[in-house]
Formats: C-alpha cells, sequence, structure tokens
C-alpha cells in the first residue's frame, strides 16, 4: 500500500514525534516542591496559584536549570511521600530537632508564633493551665509537648482567630507572617484580640529535602547564596 502523501510527510511526521517528546521530557522534569502551609501569605489563592510560595518557586525556576512545581498538599498525604522537597518548614515541626532524616536549606524566612486570646480574657500561657488552644490540625507546636492544655485543630489560621473571637477557645497559635499579611489587608479586628508578648516562638523557615535528593539540595543551595537571587526574594517579601 503507498500512502497518499508520500515521501514528504516522514519529515513533518518526524518533527511532530519529536515535538511530542520535548513537551513531554519538560513536563517530567519539573519536580514538585510540596507546601501544606494553605494560608496567607504563602497561599493566598490555590486556583489562580497566587501567594508567596508560588513567587518563591517562580524566583527559583528564573535561576535553576532544573524546573520546579508547587503543590499544595495536606501534611498527612505529603508526609507519606518518602521522596520530597518541602518549603517553609523547619525541623522542630517534622520531629526531627537533630536534622538527621532530612537536609535543610539556608534560612530563607524568619517568623514567629503568637498566642492570641481575647481582650476580654486575655491569657498568659506560661501562668494559665487546662486552656482549650486552637491549633492547625497535623501541625506540631511544642506548647503541647509537656501541659494539660487541651487541642482543638481546625483547618485554617483565620478560624482560629474566630475560635478566639467567639470564646469557644481560650488561645490560638497563629503565625506572625499570617498576622502581618491579615493586618495589611484589613482582613482582622486587631483590636479583639490579645497577644501574649512573653511566649513568642521565634522559628525559622527552610527548603527541607528527603535525602536522596542530595542533588537538588546542593543546587538550589547555590541559588539561595546568589546575589541577585537574595533581592528578588526580598522584593517578593515586601509584596507580603
Amino acid at each position: 500500500m503507498v500512502s497518499i502523501f508520500g515521501d514528504n510527510m516522514r519529515p513533518l511526521t518526524l518533527f511532530f514525534i519529536t515535538l511530542f517528546y520535548l513537551i513531554n521530557n519538560a513536563i517530567a522534569q519539573q519536580i514538585p516542591v510540596y507546601i501544606y502551609q494553605d494560608k496567607p501569605p504563602f497561599i493566598i489563592n490555590s486556583k489562580k496559584q497566587i501567594g508567596l510560595a508560588y513567587d518563591f518557586v517562580s524566583i527559583l525556576n528564573e535561576y535553576s536549570k532544573t524546573k520546579y512545581e508547587l503543590q499544595l498538599l495536606p501534611r498527612t498525604r505529603i508526609n507519606k511521600i518518602k521522596s520530597k522537597i518541602m518549603l517553609f518548614t523547619n525541623e522542630v515541626w517534622l520531629n526531627d530537632e537533630n536534622k538527621e532524616s532530612f537536609l535543610y536549606s539556608s534560612p530563607i524566612a524568619e517568623d514567629q508564633n503568637l498566642y492570641i486570646s481575647n481582650k476580654k480574657r486575655p491569657i498568659d500561657i506560661k501562668k494559665d493551665r487546662n486552656l482549650k488552644i486552637a491549633v492547625i490540625a497535623a501541625n506540631v507546636y511544642v506548647v503541647f509537648k509537656e501541659s494539660s492544655h487541651q487541642r482543638i485543630d481546625v483547618l485554617k489560621e483565620e478560624q482560629v482567630f474566630d475560635m478566639v473571637d467567639r470564646g469557644r477557645v481560650d488561645v490560638g497559635v497563629i503565625s506572625l507572617s499570617t498576622l502581618n499579611y491579615l493586618l495589611k489587608k484589613n482582613k482582622l479586628p486587631k483590636d479583639h484580640f490579645f497577644i501574649d508578648s512573653n511566649s513568642q516562638l521565634l522559628y525559622k523557615r527552610h527548603l527541607v529535602y528527603s535525602k536522596d535528593l542530595k542533588k537538588n539540595y546542593l543546587e538550589i543551595e547555590k541559588i539561595l547564596q546568589n546575589q541577585n537571587f537574595k533581592e528578588s526574594l526580598n522584593q517578593i517579601f515586601k509584596k507580603y
């Protein structure tokens, strides 16, 4: 049987096969970067891919030969993934305080956990006992390690504010980065809350890698030390 298209179609067919291969190969080379903090400023709109985490990965891709893609997943699902890169987390939250199970980048952000209570009933977390404390489900909090407090899990940090405001819990744990963003956007009645300034927990946020991804760790660590990258990153942080 003879093709009606003749031999002239062979180069064109080869072109489309090559193009299909290149596109698929480019997609396959995108490595996921996981984040579980579904809250501003890190995640503002996941459908439109708006937020600090999306901007961070976008800038990273400008400097990296390897291409990365941010994926928002629940903490419990990320825990089940063996080979992974995680964004904006640290050794305490991963129960790896000796940094033996993962590889950790240089710090990429500093943050604080704040204890907030209703201004009508301000709480001192160091003195008061048997408190109901609203926190994000599946996250690790040092306040529960040696205490009689009751943990109340919620899905999002905005719900913490609501439960404290309504008096359904005594205290809520929130991050300074989220508090600042909500105040900046006028999405929070700041005169409703008391912040326990004596019990602020300082911590650093990192990129964290499973040990099989040392090549990616070394590549990104070099980028994190690049002065141009640092300046671009600082501009992004100022947005939020």
